[in-house]
């Protein structure tokens, strides 16, 4: 009779469980930031945990070329110049990734 009693507990729970697993599976344990002031056009200050090699490797995928030397600022933004269509820019790259020209 023990045996049922459990068992019936369990069948009871597991629907639980499985409600409770509901939400955010992205795996993301960083959200984006949003930011009230409305500027997009600003690198997101932060923790960067981008090397030199992966800021390199994602504004060459993002088609710039010419890529000067690279500075990891104090307020965690990666700041160097670059080429795009025949222009030098300066450029940021925030702990989010986002490429930003000024």
């Amino acid at each position: 009779m023990k045996r049922y009693v459990f068992f019936a507990a369990f069948l009871a729970l597991t629907p639980a469980a499985a409600i409770a697993q509901e939400g955010d599976t992205t795996g993301s344990i960083n959200p984006p930031v949003v930011t009230d002031d409305g500027n997009a056009n600003m690198p997101v200050p932060g923790e960067n945990s981008f090397t030199e090699p992966q800021v390199r490797e994602r504004l060459a995928a993002a088609g710039y070329t010419g890529i000067g030397h690279l500075d990891l600022e104090s307020d965690g933004v990666w700041r160097t110049t670059a080429m795009k269509d025949d222009t030098l820019v300066s450029l940021g790259v925030d702990h989010q990734g986002n490429i930003v020209e000024k």
